[in-house]
């Protein structure tokens, strides 16, 4: 019979008593990471559409700049 696993959806829920310490440090450090790469394309994404809504309304960056100051 195969051996069931669980899956933990956040870091808050109980870890398995079988799991090594090394294997939840390197679980955790796949967490942030996954967690810094998924801001930087939020961030990216967000950036992306400024851009579009600028161009539709015909404002280059460097008159959105020069309006700043």
């Amino acid at each position: 019979m195969p051996e069931k696993f669980t899956f933990f959806e956040t870091e808050t829920e109980t870890e398995p008593e079988w799991d090594d310490p090394h294997r939840r440090i390197l679980t955790r450090k796949l967490y942030r990471v996954d967690q810094m790469f998924q801001t930087t394309d939020n961030k990216l994404q967000q950036q992306h559409q400024h851009q579009q809504q600028q161009t539709k309304r015909g404002c280059t960056k460097e008159r959105h700049n020069a309006n700043a100051f």
